[in-house]
């Protein structure tokens, strides 16, 4: 049997004989661009053309072009650009080069020649470097001093240690810099107690401050865990410079160790210092630091307790929440104690907080109203205990907290209440939570609807119904429109129920089209409130241009991933895409803005941001099975599913120009979902979809929702 090659053997083979001749081929060119170089360095050419051969040679030069270059290290004019053209070369003869040239030219050109020297890190360059520390030249000095810091080796860092007690003032930045550089390579190269070493003699009294508090944040980290006990010594010292350099290093140094040592420190100073590392700590955000911490706030001065209990938030776990409790009691802590109760974030306060609520418990009640606060669904079954209390306080507490907590399970509960509530501290709230069951986007309709009657019929007085108005104004229903309709006869309420009428109309101006143009044409003509009268003009107009666009839509997003871009997220399947996930969160998209595109939606007001996705969905409702077209418009890519089949993809960007893309489809007899997922790269963010007969003329008939119909 013959021997079977393997195809991606042979391909390799193949591939490795093909790239000789084009390797040969790219070195034939660059030496021939050299040697075309060399020639215009070596004529009489005008100053430019050597510059621009000089640029070539950095690009394409070698070891064969390095004495032509090294010719010119002396030359005012052309060492600069002599030096661009060697810097890259990766051959030693750069390096001899650049040490000749060293110890025979004089003024700018040495300077220069000392920072090629430094840029290359030529360690065999420290002796040259090194007796050029004491040029009577000062640039010639300075440049010697950055190079030896750049090279970094423990000759380099030797030298530099020697030249800080007999540098002159203006030579003595660049070897105190240069020994900052020389450290910093040294921790690299894993010689950290020679770093440490130069690192305190640079931190001494009498350096610059800028090199002083460096060194300090070098001698720090060099030590590791053992330089916890120096930054605790610089915070507590009385040396302003060393004192900043411990502050910066709150932020920068890294581990719990470190955070404990830091925290552990701040009870012995002087209350201003206690308060500023206390705010430190906070912005650290390390919990390591909470026992210190709730250690002052026991028992520390009056700032300083403020301070600690301002930084808990960013600290503190459950643990903390009885200390916090008690601190409320506290006139002179009281209101910072609750608001960290308010702010510190997570289930587990939650639940500390809901522990407080037992029936006996001493903060019973302010564990009531932060629950509300906090929106912590985990208080929900106490406070549907406590909506019964026989205590007022504890009893409004809990009214005030459901109508933050109360899902649409609750509603008989907030109907209950208004049914026998009399006091308007009590019906408000509860009010108010009825009225909010309706604004949940992912509710049919229809359910919305229900909520905001029921919420009606039991309002009394104009101020508990201009919050069901308030509420009904975001219900896209007919009927809505009628309660809506049904108190412009009450002058206190005329002026809320025309606000809604409007914004009723306006949602309902893709659906119901004629409904919605009968309403804002009336407010138009005899609205009493003026701003109600003027959005309505303007409504009608806008109404004009757009009436064949879909205007009602819900979104959801935006949708982004670290590391992803949009066209990646393009092809990433995301909740919404997913038939029947139902994790995603909907809610109205508004209306076009725009007074000249009034059919444009806008994305990016909604979303914000870039590099992210967003989902938009409608329902349309046809009388029957037919053909019709979708014709839309997007910035930037889009995917359009139809009853969950995708009909349409582009992943490019571009403007949301109407009729951009077209596309064939069959509408059911009955409601159809569309969804459509949108891309955002950079800039405008935005969409528009029409729907036609397939010979692109208007389809009548059509109705749209922007929630889910009820099934």
């Amino acid at each position: 049997m013959m021997n079977r090659i393997p195809a991606a053997w042979v391909a390799a083979c193949l591939a490795a004989v093909l790239a000789v001749p084009a390797a040969a081929e790219e070195i034939a060119d660059r030496q021939a661009r050299a040697a075309k170089a060399v020639e215009v360095l070596k004529s009489g050419a005008g100053l430019k053309e050597k510059q621009d051969a000089c640029r070539e040679l950095a690009r394409v030069g070698g070891k064969a072009e390095v004495p032509v270059l090294a010719g010119l290290l002396g030359d005012e004019k052309l060492s600069h650009m002599a030096r661009h053209a060697l810097e890259p070369i990766p051959d030693p003869a750069v390096d001899e080069a650049l040490r000749e040239a060293a110890g025979k030219v004089k003024g700018r050109p040495l300077v220069g020649v000392l920072d090629s020297i430094g840029i290359r890190k030529d360690a065999q360059a420290v002796g040259l470097l090194a007796k050029l520390l004491g040029d009577a030249d000062a640039e010639v000095a300075v440049s010697a001093a950055i190079s030896l810091g750049r090279i970094g080796t423990l000759e380099a860092a030797a030298a530099l240690e020697k030249a800080l007690g007999t540098a002159p003032p203006a030579v003595l930045p660049a070897v105190c810099d240069g020994g900052l550089r020389a450290a910093e390579s040294l921790v690299a190269q894993g010689k950290s107690k020679e770093a440490i070493a130069l690192y305190d003699r640079l931190r001494a009294a009498g350096m610059p401050k800028a090199i002083r508090t460096g060194a300090m944040r070098g001698a720090v980290l060099a030590r590791g865990p053992a330089g916890h006990a120096l930054l605790v010594e610089a915070l507590g010292g009385n040396d302003p410079d060393i004192l900043d350099a411990g502050m910066r290093l709150i932020y920068e140094i890294p581990g719990k160790e470190a955070t404990q040592a830091i925290a552990g420190a701040v009870k012995g100073l002087s209350p201003e210092r206690q308060v500023a590392i206390l705010l430190a700590l906070g912005n650290r955000g390390d919990s390591a630091a909470l026992p210190a911490v709730l250690g002052l706030v026991k028992s520390g001065p009056g700032p300083v307790r403020d301070a600690a209990v301002r930084i808990l938030p960013q600290l503190a776990d459950a643990s903390a929440v009885p200390m916090l409790f008690e601190l409320c009691d506290d006139a002179g802590t009281a209101k910072l104690a609750r608001a960290s109760l308010a702010a510190l974030p997570g289930a587990d306060i939650d639940a500390a907080i809901v522990a407080q609520m037992k029936p006996d418990g001493k903060y019973r009640l302010l564990a009531m109203e932060l629950a509300g606060e906090r929106r912590a669904a985990a208080a929900l079954p106490a406070v549907l205990k406590a909506v019964d209390d026989a205590q007022d306080p504890i009893r409004l507490a809990a009214v005030r907290a459901l109508e933050f907590l109360a899902g649409p399970e609750q509603r008989p509960v907030l109907a209950r209440i208004l049914g026998r509530a009399k006091d308007p501290a009590e019906r408000l709230p509860a009010l108010r939570g009825l009225v909010r069951l309706s604004g949940s986007a992912n509710l049919p309709v229809e359910k919305q609807l229900a909520f905001c009657q029921e919420a009606m019929g039991l309002a009394r007085g104009a101020d508990e119904k201009k919050v069901v108005l308030a509420g009904a104004a975001g219900v896209a229903h007919p009927e809505a429109l009628a309660l809506a309709e049904g108190c412009l006869g009450d002058a206190a309420l005329k002026g809320d129920a025309e606000q809604a009428m409007f914004r009723i109309a306006m949602a309902l101006s893709g659906s119901r089209a004629e409904t919605a143009r009968t309403v804002i044409e009336k407010l138009a003509a005899s609205a009493t409130d003026d701003n109600v009268k003027k959005q309505a003009q303007r409504a009608l107009r806008q109404l004009e241009q757009a009436e064949e666009f879909v205007t009602v839509w819900q979104v959801s997003g935006p949708y982004h991933q670290p590391g992803k871009s949009n066209q990646d997220l393009f092809g990433t399947v995301l909740a919404p895409e997913k038939p029947g996930d139902t994790s995603a969160k909907w809610r109205t998209l508004p209306a076009g803005t725009d007074s000249s595109r009034p059919m444009i939606l806008d994305l990016l007001r909604a979303c914000g941001g870039e590099q992210q996705v967003a989902y938009v969905r409608t329902w349309v409702r046809s009388e029957k099975e037919q053909p019709a077209k979708l014709l839309f418009g997007t910035d930037d890519g889009v995917k359009v599913w139809l009853n969950d089949k995708e009909v349409f993809a582009n992943p490019a960007g571009g403007a949301a120009t109407p009729d951009k893309y077209k596309t064939d489809i069959t509408l059911k007899s009955g409601w159809n979902a569309l969804l459509l997922k949108v891309t955002q790269d950079t800039g405008p963010w935005e969409f528009c979809l029409r729907i036609t007969t397939p010979d692109e003329k208007r389809l009548r008939g059509l109705q749209f929702s922007a929630t889910p119909p009820a099934k």
